[in-house]
């Protein structure tokens, strides 16, 4: 009898417990093809560095004139006014002391369109046509310390526009090379943000 009440009992602890992990509010992904074991996916917080690499904030996010991934319009090109576009930009990380823009052809080793540096990081866009004051620009790709619009030599090419946001000041001087304006940019940055376009 004695021996009938244990079994009863643990079959009753048996199922209590089954019940109680039944619905914990964990979810299972679907089993691999060579999967036997569940993986369950859990909430992990964001880590600040990923091998040293800044992760993005989430918010941070630049705007162009052109959708990413979209068509440049010819006003901002060779065969159009070569006006530089109105770019916004939101969620500049809290830390930021200055913000710098490049526009580089990705078709073209990276030739060098654009950069703009010392951005106040307070400001939330730059007008079409205009660079702020105070603000600084690198030599281009055709040597001149100004914006020259997407031009490609052959078929369409691909254009990045990338806003970055800076852990200290960039120090740069007008003229200064872009590629390593841009290097520099790099090295320094907190966050980026980048749209992309094609023209051609």
């Amino acid at each position: 009898m004695i021996r009938l009440a244990v079994v009863a009992t643990t079959v009753t602890l048996g199922l209590l417990v089954l019940v109680a992990c039944s619905n914990d509010g964990r979810t299972l992904r679907p089993a691999g093809p060579n999967q036997t074991l569940s993986i369950i996916t859990t909430t992990t917080a964001t880590p600040t560095t990923t091998g040293g690499t800044p992760v993005q904030p989430t918010g941070f996010v630049v705007t162009a004139p052109w959708a990413d991934g979209g068509f440049i319009d010819a006003q901002y090109t060779c065969r159009g006014n070569d006006t530089s576009p109105a770019i916004s930009w939101s969620g500049v990380p809290a830390d930021t002391k200055e913000l710098a823009i490049s526009l580089v052809d990705l078709d073209a080793s990276d030739f060098v369109h654009w950069v703009v540096a010392g951005l106040d990081p307070a400001s939330t866009g730059i007008a079409g046509g205009r660079v702020p004051t105070g603000a600084i620009q690198a030599a281009n790709g055709f040597g001149e310390a100004k914006y020259n619009g997407p031009c490609p030599p052959d078929g369409q090419h691909t254009y990045l526009l990338t806003l970055y946001a800076l852990a200290g000041p960039s120090n740069l001087a007008d003229g200064v090379a872009g590629a390593s304006a841009i290097d520099a940019l790099r090295g320094n940055e907190v966050a980026s943000a980048a749209v992309n376009g094609s023209f051609g």
